[in-house]
């Protein structure tokens, strides 16, 4: 069984990566109404991308960024779910015949969280770390 996330807190996240997220971040809330909860932006030649945003909408949170070179999975709409034991699930999806393409670490965020292609090569991350409450 899986554990849900503390707080009533969703257990599924989309995650969306956008070629202006700073752009798409105002006009998220134009037009759809979400509430930014977070923005980092990164430093030097990255100082107007995005490195991680949270937006809540309603009991939602979506998360989003600018592209990278070292996320191949950047043009893909990546789903991100809590989990609550991030090594025993991986362990798990490995044992099911899952690529996991990064191996379960601590995120300087917080939580722990990995990386893994399903059957078709869809990029899925689960982690420890609850979006939407800091």
């Amino acid at each position: 069984m899986i554990e849900a996330p503390p707080n009533g807190m969703p257990q599924f996240y989309p995650s969306l990566t956008y070629r202006d997220a700073l752009a798409a971040i105002a006009w998220l809330k134009d037009a759809f109404g979400f509430e930014e909860l977070m923005v980092h932006t990164g430093e030097g030649e990255r100082a107007r991308q995005v490195e991680h945003a949270e937006l809540r909408f309603g009991t939602g949170v979506l998360m989003l960024g600018s592209p990278r070179p070292d996320r191949r999975w950047q043009d893909q709409q990546t789903p991100y779910s809590y989990v609550a034991d991030v090594d025993g699930h991986c362990a798990r999806a490995k044992a099911a015949g899952a690529k996991v393409t990064t191996e379960p670490h601590d995120n300087d965020y917080g939580g722990r969280g990995y990386a893994v292609q399903d059957l078709e090569g869809n990029e899925w991350f689960f982690g420890s770390y609850v979006p939407g409450t800091d």
